[in-house]
């Protein structure tokens, strides 16, 4: 799970962007910035102060290379009104082909859809869709190429049998914890319910309150710290990446050890980042639940690309993992069978 830019997206759904004015709609030819067969100019909206938004940055740039394409970054600096603009002045200007955004309020952002479909330029939603509907069963905004993304329902399935596995061998109850970027936020709430239901088809596994994980290794030791005197005798502990490298300290404080040994606390997480698959690879985690950054950018400008020659016209909804070819869990089997490293590090 990108962490960081998660809570900043997280933190701004709900906020209702109003007045702030629309550019001119263009004349609804493409943009004069390129020809059929000349070099292509695509935008790419994000902010790569996150590690996992600069992963995909980096692989938009060698997208570009390979694809006869300059690549121009946007960075929004995790801002929705700063990204709002940016896309206005895109649109004004008229010097882009395309851009893939990784929209921080997608739905304030509609009405500019349509008109850099008017003005011919396209668009391609990369993490987020164009909506607050994160169910994944929602239409993807017509006009658009579509979105890339994993779902949080998705999400929360797989977390739930990280679980499952993590608790092989643990007598019941085998009591499990969930270290939550942003509980209560709807984004995360849908994982949430999505690995409960998971875990209720299990009775011999007891999950705990949710716990309020916060963004990063510090926050993720105190929170640990929290959960160990509140439930000292729980078996397994559950949490994106980084928050997960605190915990590990907190455990540590406690007099407890990680792994998959009796008496072990085990660790599954989100990310699968390049230190969380080292840890896995050494055999002090569990697993940790597959995200692809790289690919995402990839697959997402793959369908800009064929926007902006005119070979697709349906907008498509794109689950990012499984378009991947990964396993949804990265366990020590699939990290062998696929030699998956981690695509950004958390």
């Amino acid at each position: 799970m990108r962490v960081k830019r998660l809570l900043a997206v997280l933190g701004v759904l709900a906020l209702a962007v109003s007045a702030w004015g629309c550019g001119s709609a263009g004349e609804g030819t493409k943009t004069q910035s390129a020809t059929a067969q000349g070099e292509r100019r695509v935008g790419v909206l994000a902010s790569p102060v996150s590690p996992y938004d600069k992963s995909m940055v980096d692989a938009a740039k060698e997208w570009g290379r390979t694809h006869n394409a300059r690549i121009e970054v946007y960075d929004s600096s995790v801002d929705p009104q700063k990204q709002y603009a940016q896309v206005q002045d895109i649109i004004a200007q008229g010097k882009l082909d395309g851009f893939a955004i990784l929209p921080l309020n997608g739905a304030t952002l509609v009405p500019l859809l349509k008109e850099a479909k008017a003005a011919g330029i396209d668009v391609v939603a990369v993490g987020l869709p164009f909506s607050n509907d994160y169910t994944g069963r929602a239409p993807v905004n017509p006009d658009t190429a579509g979105v890339v993304w994993t779902p949080p329902p998705e999400a929360g399935r797989s977390f739930g049998q990280q679980y499952v596995a993590a608790c092989r061998g643990v007598e019941a109850p085998c009591k499990v914890a969930y270290l939550s970027v942003a509980p209560g936020i709807p984004f995360e709430s849908l994982a949430i319910d999505a690995m409960k239901k998971v875990v209720a088809e299990h009775p011999n596994i007891e999950f705990l309150p949710v716990v309020d994980g916060g963004q990063n290794r510090d926050a993720g030791l105190s929170a640990t710290q929290d959960l160990l005197q509140a439930h000292p005798d729980v078996d397994v502990i559950g949490a994106a990446d980084p928050i997960l490298f605190g915990s590990e300290v907190a455990i540590k404080n406690a007099g407890r050890t990680i792994g998959m040994g009796p008496g072990d606390i085990r660790i599954v997480g989100s990310g699968a980042t390049k230190n969380g698959i080292e840890r896995i690879r050494e055999g002090l985690w569990v697993s940790s639940i597959t995200s692809v950054p790289q690919d995402e950018m990839k697959i997402a400008l793959g369908l800009l690309d064929k926007a902006m020659r005119g070979e697709e016209t349906e907008p498509k909804q794109v689950f990012s993992v499984r378009e991947s070819g990964y396993p949804p869990i990265m366990n020590r089997e699939n990290i062998e069978k696929t030699h998956f490293a981690g695509e950004y590090t958390g």
